[in-house]
């Protein structure tokens, strides 16, 4: 469907959209650079100071976690949003019911799970990843199931007002800053891998402890109101669920690797793949950033049939998500050994090529847009999961046939493929069912940017600067600064100048 939307974004209903995803995507984009560089330096410190042995160990006890941890959720974040829409300023008392259904719900299934891995530990520790230490590491990180989902639903409950500092605050910035700190002060004490594990879940209570405050606060009458249940708790597991297993799919395929490297191979190589892998993943959460708020206003829109600000929110979110991502895109591809050492540490230069590959499957990821929202909240959970269910047969098949042959390298084509084939399909699946596509002549000026800012890095590559920290460094700065010259010399359209002057206010730059 070609976009109905003129060129210029002007002050009626479309105006307006692009305002309110620029102020969200401005909070959210904000929030999770903070929160991200604020992980960074966890993560790095982790790798560090416990080395790639323990530092895999660590990884694999987490991957099990946030994998399990999204089908405890049960898909229950997505469904208050899409139901708590209807109910937000309308009905206080059937809002309450749909917030304690979602809470209440996620807390029994996440219990179980977490009761489940603690009491498999041993087996999957001996059996499985033939290393008895990861023992206490699996039940350490059981405990964690409870927290991780409660601050997933929560803070999903949060985004139904559509101001994300509170999402942002919970999920970007606390569990990484608290973890840190906690990590750093039992590392003092002599505990290592075992400190980096309780940091992780101290540093989770905290979290869900401030997203359901923010609830409370955000929600003031709902809580007094009287408990109704509007929404038949089958109906909104119906749609909650096909979200989770969706969500869990993509995990998987995001995160299987590891645990397969685990299984073929030693801890150091997950540690050093653990690493490449993080890094890569800092696009999905620039992403992310946008999806935030795009989530309960897709919701929104799609119950006022409201669709061509629906696709202009689509095509504008897609794109300045590219934007955002490009110049660093760049830099991997033309430097990522420079990228490993530099942040990791020499010790984990053998991760350069899985980066590089890894980070190809990322740039598809953010060039496609919001597809799974899209499906998600306009009702078709279903369609999205089974889309994931089939790239993840396909990525564990690839999986199992590549790591015993090609190792890490292996383990990251079989990812890229996988992650790729998921959102390209998503993509043409958005485009047959919901008649909307992210894409115009628009997007030439950044192919040009682009373009520019690549010619930049292979002359600096030429130019054989003397140190890896020199390269990574002069490198990036080249990369933003030539793409963002270029954007501005061939000047943004109308809805891209609201869009920098929204997110500039929100941020307070303007």
């Amino acid at each position: 469907m070609t976009p109905k939307v003129k060129d210029a974004a002007g002050p009626g209903v479309v105006g307006k959209g692009v305002k309110t995803l620029a102020a969200g995507a401005g909070v959210a984009l904000t929030g999770t650079l903070v929160g991200r560089s604020i992980d960074v330096v966890r993560q790095v410190a982790v790798a560090r100071l416990l080395g790639p042995e323990a530092f895999g160990l660590y990884a694999i006890g987490w991957t099990v976690l946030r994998i399990v941890g999204v089908l405890a959720t049960l898909g229950m974040h997505n469904g208050a949003i899409h139901y708590g829409t209807s109910y937000q300023d309308k009905d206080n008392a059937g809002f309450k019911g749909l917030l304690f259904q979602s809470l209440g719900l996620t807390f029994v299934a996440s219990v179980l799970a977490g009761m489940g891995q603690f009491l498999a530990a041993p087996w999957l520790a001996q059996q499985v990843f033939h290393d008895p230490a990861l023992v206490s590491v699996l039940r350490w990180f059981a405990v964690a199931f409870p927290l991780l989902a409660g601050l997933r639903v929560a803070a999903g409950i949060t985004r139904i007002s559509k101001r994300m500092r509170f999402a942002v605050y919970t999920e970007e910035i606390i569990p990484p800053a608290v973890g840190l700190a906690f990590f750093l002060l039992l590392y003092q004490f002599g505990s290592r891998l075992q400190g980096a594990v309780v940091a992780s879940v101290l540093a989770l209570a905290v979290a869900v402890a401030a997203a359901l405050y923010y609830v409370i606060r955000l929600f003031p009458e709902a809580v007094k109101a009287p408990l109704k249940l509007r929404t038949p708790p089958k109906e909104l597991l119906a749609f909650s669920l096909p979200t989770a297993l969706a969500a869990m799919s993509g995990l998987f395929i995001y995160r299987v690797d590891r645990l397969f490297i685990g299984y073929f191979h030693t801890p150091a190589d997950v540690g050093i793949y653990q690493a490449a892998s993080q890094f890569s993943t800092t696009f999905a959460l620039i992403v992310n950033g946008f999806n935030a708020i795009l989530a309960p206003m897709i919701a929104d829109l799609y119950h006022r049939r409201d669709m061509e600000q629906l696709e202009e929110l689509f095509r504008v979110s897609t794109k300045w998500a590219l934007y955002v991502s490009l110049p660093l895109f760049l830099v991997i591809f033309f430097i990522p050994g420079d990228v490993m050492s530099v942040v990791y540490g020499g010790e984990y230069a053998g991760g350069s090529w899985p980066l590089f590959i890894l980070t190809i499957g990322q740039f598809v990821n953010v060039a496609v847009g919001a597809v799974g929202f899209l499906l998600i909240m306009t009702g078709r959970p279903n369609h999205w999961f089974l889309i994931s269910a089939a790239m993840t047969v396909v990525n564990v098949a690839l999986n199992w046939l590549l790591i015993p042959r090609l190792g890490m390298t292996g383990a990251a084509l079989a990812t890229t493929i996988a992650v790729s084939g998921l959102f390209l399909i998503g993509l043409f699946h958005v485009r047959h069912v919901i008649r909307v596509w992210p894409y115009d002549h628009r997007y030439l000026k950044g192919s040009a940017a682009a373009a520019a800012a690549a010619v930049a890095l292979a002359l600096l590559r030429l130019a054989r600067l003397d140190s890896p920290a020199h390269n990574v460094v002069i490198s990036t700065a080249a990369a933003g600064l030539v793409f963002a010259i270029m954007l501005l010399l061939l000047k943004l359209d109308s809805e891209d100048r609201e869009f920098i002057r929204m997110i500039q206010s929100r941020i307070g730059l303007a």
